[in-house]
Formats: C-alpha cells, structure tokens, sequence
C-alpha cells in the first residue's frame, strides 16, 4: 500500500456531480481561481540533459580508456533509469486492484497520509457494527464525498507470515480541492465475542507531480542501489516519490473542513446507531469537543476509549505539540 495513492477514486473512476459541491469548495471564475494543474517544467529538462551531457563525455573519455567499460555504464545508466519507471509504473498499475497488498508496515499508506482517526469499542449481542458501516456510509454519501463506502482488500503479505493475512476495510473519497489534494475516509470493523469495535482514518494525500517523478529517474544510478532492498521488503512506495501536496493557505483550509466535516458526520452516524440498539453513549457524547475541534497540522491526532462507558482516552499529536489526555 494509495505513501503511492492508491484510491477508491481509481477503483470506480466515479466523477462528482458539479452542482453537488459544497458550495464553499467551488472556486469564482470571475476570481480567477481553478482546478491547479501541475505542468512539466522545461527548466528540468534542460538541467537533467546538462547533467546526462556532462556524463556522456566522461562516458566518452572513459571509451578511449576501455570500449568495455563504456558499454558497462552506459548499461547500469540504463537499466537504473528503467527499474524506477518499471517501479513507478508498477505501483500505478495496482491502483486499479480492489486489493492492496503491504509488507508488514504502512498498511493504510496507499490512501495517503494520517490526518486524524477514532475508535470505539463497545458490547452488543446485535450487529451493531454492520448498522453502523451502513448509516455512516449514507451519512457521508452527500456534498462531502464522491461515492459511498465502498468495501476493499488489504493484505499484509510479510514474509514471516505462514500466509498472507486478509482483511477487509470501507473507503470513500472527498471531493479533490482546487490544488488536487483528496481527503479519504477509511473504516474498519472488528469483533471478538460480543465486544466489537469500529475504528476510522482521514487520511490525505497530494496530486502526482510529473516533475518529481522526472527528477526520481534521473537521479536512479545514485539512488536505486540504496532503494533495493527497501522495494522488496515493502518499506518503500515508489508513488510517494512523486506526490505533492500543496502547502498553500486554501489548500490547507479545504483539507481541514473536509476532515473536520467527516469527523462530525462519522461520529454522528455512529452516535445514532448504538442509541438506536439501546447502548449509553454518554461518555462517548462527552468527547465530542475533543473529537472534533482539534487542530492537526503536520502530525496526527487520536482518539479511542477502551470499553463504552469505563474508559474515554483522548490522545492528540501536532508535531511537537503536546497531546491531549
């Protein structure tokens, strides 16, 4: 597993309906705003044929030197530029999957970046956690989101596993800001006798940048001897390399009041589920402050409580900031 994006944007290729957006996300023509548009800059290329120009005369001089030599760089220089394409488009590839595979680590890294998360276990003889999938899923399906949850595979293919270990989770993704940015919300259920638990992810992630990737596989006969082995235990995610995500003003705005918002409608959702089936959920309507109003900016922030109406933990990191407890 999309820090590479693989999105259920990419699994159903579900285009929003324009007169659905929230009204503060449309951009003013007459403002001058719109969708951004990342270009190729020329100034790169003509910086990586300097470079490559320069490479090929000490390539030349090394000819005169040995034919075989010559041949030699010019075949790692080529076989290291394909390998990160071949890596870079690989991962591109897998975005089309229903199922996303990871080794051991970063399971959720496919979808981008952890903005926030919640969970919350309770006990019920009843099928509570469906009831909830469901409720929030069609709380959720309005101006905020492009589709309703839609169910994926995630499989942790480690190789000290006896097998690969299955498991399924719910995504649906916001509506991309003016700058390509994408919030996602991603849920997973999870039950062991009567006690059951629901945990969700706002996870972001930026627009792919062609300039970034260009840069990735000039640099390859530098930098892929260092990534090998990283690639084959699953720690590294090539689409990563080539992701930006803009750190304007606006686009830093837009991602928190979609975060926030799908907060606000997950919890809800929730809160009206386990009322609807009999449960206390005054300890859990006490957090709401907590859940909802806090800031997150360059870290993460997490909320859970261990058993319904025992024990609340609220923990909340922004970089260096100090949590919440």
């Amino acid at each position: 597993m999309r820090n590479g994006a693989a999105t259920c944007d990419s699994l159903l290729a579900v285009q929003p309906d324009h007169d659905s957006i929230n009204p503060e996300m449309r951009i003013s023509a007459a403002s001058g705003g719109g969708m951004l548009a990342i270009r190729f800059k020329k100034r790169n290329a003509i910086i990586g044929g300097a470079i490559y120009l320069y490479i090929a005369f000490m390539i030349v001089g090394l000819a005169f030197l040995s034919g075989i030599g010559a041949i030699l760089a010019l075949a790692y220089i080529g076989g290291c530029m394909y390998a990160i394409h071949a890596m870079i488009e690989g991962a591109h590839a897998k975005e089309n999957s229903s199922t996303f595979e990871f080794k051991r680590y970063y399971g959720l890294d496919a979808f981008g970046v952890e903005w926030s998360s919640f969970f919350h276990v309770f006990k019920s003889k009843d099928l509570v956690s469906e009831a909830a999938i469901s409720r929030i899923g069609a709380s959720l399906n309005s101006d905020l989101v492009k589709h309703s949850l839609k169910k994926i595979d995630v499989v942790d293919k480690d190789s000290d596993l006896s097998q690969p270990e299955l498991r399924s989770f719910f995504c649906t993704d916001g509506i991309k800001t003016s700058r390509g940015a994408v919030v996602t919300f991603v849920m997973y259920s999870s039950r062991v006798g009567d006690v059951q638990g629901l945990r969700w992810w706002i996870m972001a992630r930026g627009v792919y940048d062609p300039n970034k990737k260009f840069w990735s596989i000039l640099y390859s006969p530098i930098t892929l001897p260092f990534l090998i082995v990283p690639y084959i235990t699953g720690k590294l995610k090539p689409l990563n390399w080539i992701r930006s995500t803009d750190l304007g003003f606006y686009n830093g705005l837009d991602m928190l009041s979609f975060s926030r918002k799908m907060q606000f409608v997950a919890f809800y959702a929730l809160v009206d589920t386990l009322e609807s089936y009999g449960l206390d959920v005054s300890d859990l309507k006490s957090q709401v402050g907590s859940v909802l109003n806090i800031n997150v900016s360059g870290g993460s922030a997490n909320f859970g409580n261990v058993v319904q109406g025992a024990f609340n933990k609220i923990g909340g990191g922004v970089g260096k900031g100090k949590g919440h407890e």
